[in-house]
């Protein structure tokens, strides 16, 4: 029970990694805050949490929101009197060449990625600064090294990592930790092969083309699966980092070395 008597919040935990992650923290001993934009995917990881005997309970919320982000801190922290860890998952990709990339792209991948972690950082400060707090926010290694067609991912996720480097030693007095994990391919919605999929109203997932150029350049030749993405969250969320904090945990497969 890594996180025994622990209240965490999960943003983009109706599914892939953030599903993963929740199911894994309550296994772990945590209470569960689960937010995500789709109501029924909401309802489907709390219900998967409460049969494996954990707590939650569900917000829908844009993370993009601000007075809603801090209408569901609140809430959690009413509920449960504490919020301990804060997973910053939540996250878009909306690939396209710059110069074939059109306003709305750029500025949807900054939104949601960049602005929605600002955002429940802000929603969680007053209350982490009175009794610290662990904070991981999920980047990629397209921040790292660069993915043709995601400059504006590349772009947020950079970001990310300048916003967990600075706020680790903004908050280190206050006993906050706060750690990044940069992840590589996982087997998500966002990263099956393309289909008839869509999210936020574009299509999501890689061309098979794509997938099998990606997947020859993991040296492990494989994308990972959502449950070890979780364990990587896990680390970063427990004990067992207690002496992290401004780190980025390189989670790739080898693909980023």
């Amino acid at each position: 029970m890594r996180l025994k008597d622990k209240v965490a919040l999960i943003t983009g935990s109706g599914q892939g990694i953030g599903r993963a992650t929740a199911k894994l923290f309550s296994r772990n001993g945590a209470k569960i805050i689960v937010n995500d934009l789709e109501e029924h995917l909401i309802t489907e990881t709390i219900r998967e949490i409460e049969n494996d005997g954990g707590e939650a309970i569900g917000f829908q919320c844009d993370v993009r929101d601000k007075n809603k982000v801090q209408e569901i801190v609140s809430a959690a922290i009413k509920k449960y009197g504490q919020l301990d860890i804060l997973v910053n998952n939540a996250g878009i990709t909306r690939d396209a060449f710059l110069h074939k990339m059109n306003d709305q792209q750029w500025r949807d991948c900054l939104d949601i990625n960049v602005n929605g972690a600002y955002n429940l950082i802000k929603a969680v400060s007053e209350h982490m600064m009175q009794r610290g707090g662990n904070i991981i926010n999920v980047s990629s290694v397209s921040a790292l090294d660069g993915i043709i067609g995601q400059t504006n991912y590349s772009a947020a996720k950079a970001a990310i990592i300048g916003l967990t480097k600075a706020l680790a030693r903004e908050w280190a007095r206050y006993q906050i930790r706060v750690n990044v994990v940069a992840f590589g391919f996982i087997e998500t919605r966002m990263t099956a092969e393309r289909g008839d999929n869509e999210f936020l109203g574009q299509a999501i997932g890689i061309p098979k083309e794509v997938r099998e150029l990606y997947m020859k350049k993991i040296p492990l030749r494989r994308f990972a699966a959502p449950e070890e993405a979780a364990n990587a969250i896990l680390f970063l969320a427990s004990d067992d980092s207690s002496y992290m904090t401004g780190a980025i945990l390189n989670f790739s497969g080898g693909y980023y070395m």
